[in-house]
């Protein structure tokens, strides 16, 4: 009972030290504070997004509400957000030749810069009702790229996630960048969409659980 008491006081003084903003209240001054979704905008965006060619290949994306990921401004101030995360599967034909979500399960617990460790991020601060684009971020486990003389998947600048409807949107993969010439490129999937916008359709708003 003393180890759960000592446990709560440790969870609680932590927390104490940000103070509680509303997510849709993100700005330049964020030291300290913990941008909340208190508002529950983040629901509109977590579930399973489809998108398909009519030619055999198919994108799942599954995202998640994660809260009180660490952050830190470019100056170094600690701040707190909730985001969303995500994993993929890609399909050509029904047959399964992308799948990232073991690195989402691996990684869940310890994202802090980078929400895209499972190859989906996005930092959402307004209802998805108002279409406005926000900032996605991805790992293209299809395209292994040389950085710093190790094979990684390639990650792009932030690309966009707009909303058109509640259940309807577009995207775009863009994996332009950490590109060296020292071990080359490995192109593990050459099929796999990247750097055009793509249209997703939300067939479930609960994605399956991680565990």
């Amino acid at each position: 009972m003393k180890k759960v008491i000592i446990l709560c006081f440790l969870v609680n003084f932590c927390n104490a030290q940000f103070t509680i903003v509303p997510l849709e209240q993100y700005g330049s001054e964020r030291k300290d504070k913990y941008f909340k979704d208190v508002n529950n905008i983040l629901e509109d965006y977590a579930g399973i997004w489809r998108w398909h060619d009519g030619n055999g290949r198919e994108l799942f994306i599954y995202l998640y509400k994660q809260e009180g990921v660490n952050q830190k401004t470019l100056g170094g101030d600690a701040y707190k957000r909730d985001v969303i995360v995500g994993y993929y599967i890609y399909k050509e034909n029904n047959i399964e030749l992308l799948n990232t979500r073991i690195k989402l399960i691996e990684n869940f617990n310890s994202i802090s810069f980078s929400v895209a460790v499972g190859g989906i991020g996005m930092t959402p601060t307004k209802p998805i009702s108002q279409h406005e684009p926000t900032s996605m971020f991805f790992r293209d486990f299809s395209r292994i790229v040389c950085f710093h003389d190790q094979l990684k998947p390639a990650m792009g600048t932030a690309c966009e996630f707009v909303s058109v409807s509640n259940n309807l949107a577009a995207v775009a993969l863009c994996t332009n960048g950490l590109i060296m010439n020292t071990c080359g490129v490995q192109e593990v999937v050459p099929n796999f969409p990247r750097n055009i916008g793509l249209g997703i359709e939300r067939i479930s708003t609960v994605a399956p659980p991680l565990d």
